[in-house]
């Protein structure tokens, strides 16, 4: 819930979603980009995005920029936003196999769950989430 609630807002572009977006937009179009980082999690979100309808017409030229009209802003953002909601019983789940009691495997799910910088980069166009759950 706390993921998922309000995905779609804001609707315009915040922060690095204008890189991602680009890197997104470049996967769906064939257009050539240079990007320094694995593509794993770029290729998962532009999948989800293509399966959803969206077909790279968004530019992502700055910070702040609006989304199209018909952009499933939803659907961009839900990869992340299930991999962070996949977080807090992963977490919960791997303290318990390293021996942590029930109470101290909680709290370590909750930490994660009430995270504020957690929360905000698996709500929005980012790949930090798929990372911190592979990671994990």
């Amino acid at each position: 819930l706390t993921r998922f609630y309000g995905l779609a807002w804001p609707d315009e572009v915040v922060f690095d979603e204008v890189h991602f977006g680009k890197f997104i937009t470049g996967y769906l179009t064939g257009q050539y980009f240079f990007d320094i980082h694995p593509p794993t999690g770029k290729l998962l979100i532009a999948a989800v995005a293509w399966a959803s309808g969206f077909r790279g017409t968004q530019p992502f030229q700055k910070i702040g920029e609006a989304y199209r009209v018909g952009t499933n802003l939803f659907a961009l953002r839900a990869l992340p936003a299930a991999f962070g909601a996949a977080l807090p019983p992963l977490l919960f789940s791997l303290a318990r196999q390293l021996g942590c009691s029930s109470a101290s495997s909680l709290l370590v799910g909750c930490l994660v769950l009430l995270d504020g910088a957690t929360l905000v980069e698996s709500r929005l166009l980012l790949t930090d989430s798929s990372l911190f759950f592979w990671e994990a």
